[in-house]
């Protein structure tokens, strides 16, 4: 035999079910906000530290087109370099 129970259930029961579920989906979004926030403020971070690798390549790399420029302006006064004791290979 079974035996069925009658469950009542009031508005009262349904609003604090309401309120525990608003709840814990504000808290779950919080959570998942505050993870986003420091997820993006380390990659701000890494963006910063390429940037600075990438600045200081292309100074790198413009001195170096500069210096190229230089011999070729002493060569054709004359003066004689070992371009292999200036660049390294």
């Amino acid at each position: 035999m079974v035996r069925r129970t009658s469950l009542t259930i009031t508005k009262t029961h349904l609003d604090a079910s309401e309120q525990r579920i608003r709840s814990s989906i504000t808290d779950l979004a919080r959570h998942f906000t505050g993870s986003l926030g420091k997820e993006r403020e380390h990659t701000d971070q890494r963006f910063d530290e390429v940037d600075a690798k990438l600045d200081a390549i292309m100074e790198m790399l413009a001195m170096r087109q500069e210096m190229q420029n230089l011999i070729r302006e002493l060569k054709a006064k004359g003066i004689i370099l070992d371009e292999s004791k200036i660049f390294v290979s």
